[in-house]
């Protein structure tokens, strides 16, 4: 498992991509590099499995280094495309002289409009220093389990990596797990679909073992890998034979335990709690002390719920909503209009919706978005607007919308361009200035 995937060109980016390898490693990061982790087998299939893997893809722009994308089967072109495909946190390192070529693919176009960070090969070693902060660490460290804090039998959502219709998707399903000694059965579900998985436990850190379709006219199986990430996470691979596509696929699978969460009303001290998953989630600012207190005042319309995890006694997503009017509402499109909500004079607004990353996939944003929607039927709110980020082709919280019966009524580009460059708002995805869209839902009784 790999934190971060290192992209360049040989032609002037090699001495680069080395020292930046060293550097990555020295600072506590497992980074991938094309000279360094490649094993046997297909080359193109290795890496765009690295990249997947990954959480950051750092792209090295040295001089000249995009001019031959505009080839079919360029590999710069292909990484870059298969980082925006899976919405990976890119963050780019700009050599001083590098200028854009005049014609760029459009699949990786969008790349122009993301923050870059400048270098020199006489200064890399203090220039490298200013993209930490924008690399996402993943928490992989191996825990003791000999402490048995993790519990195996549960209740998870895993999701896993598959091809539909010829297009890689990450799937969501819901999953029970139950241990009998070191042998661990389980069933998971898709639609109509079931899945029995069977298996062992290996020095209390590894499951492994078989999986295959509930359906006995379905001749689908194949195998997995998982290990405990934490106290609350597996991780690890899955590999068969898919007979809808009759081929033999293969993708990451993830198992995340679902935990009890209690929604509240947000007091004063959460500030403090609250703000850290902002800044990773929505970026650093996004969410600031002035706007949390008018979350807490009786007489404003504006409220905040956070999600508490009982169990570890911490806070582990929050929510912000309020009833807006038509002049707000033009504020938010940016003056367009919505022909639904001619005629409400109050409209309920889902403003925000963050999870901390160690809670993300677990369930939290829906309970969170539920008990919302239950506040504004209280109030006989029947119109409601929701915003959601887009970057990279990826909206942030479409499938947890979409679930609750929003449809998807305008996009904005580049939302806060302007205003991120004003205010020096850091985008967690883009940087800055933000370039991400803002996608409009509406749920309308």
């Amino acid at each position: 498992m790999f934190s971060t995937f290192i992209s360049y060109r040989r032609d002037g980016g090699a001495s680069t991509a080395s020292r930046l390898y060293m550097f990555l490693q020295l600072h506590g990061y497992e980074p991938f590099y094309d000279k360094s982790k490649m094993e046997s087998g297909r080359f193109d299939e290795q890496l765009r499995n690295r990249i997947i893997q990954s959480n950051n893809f750092i792209l090295i722009l040295s001089k000249n280094s995009l001019n031959r994308c505009i080839k079919k089967d360029d590999w710069v072109k292909e990484e870059i495309k298969t980082a925006l495909e899976h919405n990976l946190n890119i963050v780019i390192l700009q050599e001083e002289n590098f200028v854009f070529p005049e014609q760029l693919p459009k699949e990786i176009e969008v790349i122009k409009y993301y923050h870059m960070f400048q270098y020199t090969e006489e200064n890399l070693d203090r220039d490298m220093h200013q993209i930490l902060p924008m690399i996402k660490k993943k928490h992989l460290t191996n825990i003791n389990t000999s402490t048995n804090k993790f519990k195996i039998s549960g209740e998870y959502i895993t999701s896993y990596e598959d091809e539909v219709d010829g297009q890689h998707l990450i799937i969501k399903a819901p999953a029970t797990l139950k241990r009998f000694g070191n042998t661990i059965r389980g069933i998971t579900q898709f639609d109509d679909q079931k899945w029995i998985l069977k298996g062992k436990l290996y020095e209390n850190k590894r499951y492994a073992g078989l999986y295959y379709a509930e359906n006995k006219i379905d001749d689908g199986f194949g195998t997995f890998y998982l290990e405990i990430k934490d106290n609350n996470t597996l991780k690890g691979y899955w590999a068969g034979y898919d007979n809808k596509n009759q081929k033999i696929n293969s993708g990451k699978y993830v198992f995340k335990k679902k935990i009890e969460t209690a929604i509240r009303k947000a007091k004063k001290h959460d500030y403090s709690s609250i703000s850290p998953i902002a800044d990773v989630q929505l970026g650093k600012d996004y969410l600031t002390r002035q706007i949390f207190s008018s979350c807490l005042k009786s007489n404003n319309n504006i409220n905040c719920l956070v999600a508490d995890d009982a169990d570890n006694n911490s806070i582990c997503g929050f929510a912000i909503f309020k009833l807006i009017d038509k002049k707000e509402l033009k504020s938010i499109t940016k003056g367009h209009d919505i022909e639904q909500l001619c005629f409400e004079d109050s409209i309920g607004y889902l403003r925000t919706i963050a999870v901390a990353p160690e809670y993300t996939n677990q369930g939290i944003a829906s309970h969170l978005a539920k008990n919302i929607l239950d506040y504004f039927k209280n109030n006989n709110i029947k119109c409601i607007i929701s915003t959601a980020w887009k970057h990279a082709g990826i909206i942030n919280i479409s499938s947890i919308l979409e679930h609750l019966g929003f449809d998807k009524v305008i996009e904005i580009p580049n939302y806060r361009h302007e205003d991120s460059i004003k205010e020096g708002f850091m985008c967690p995805q883009c940087g800055n200035p933000c370039t991400c869209s803002c996608v409009i839902y509406g749920k309308f009784v």
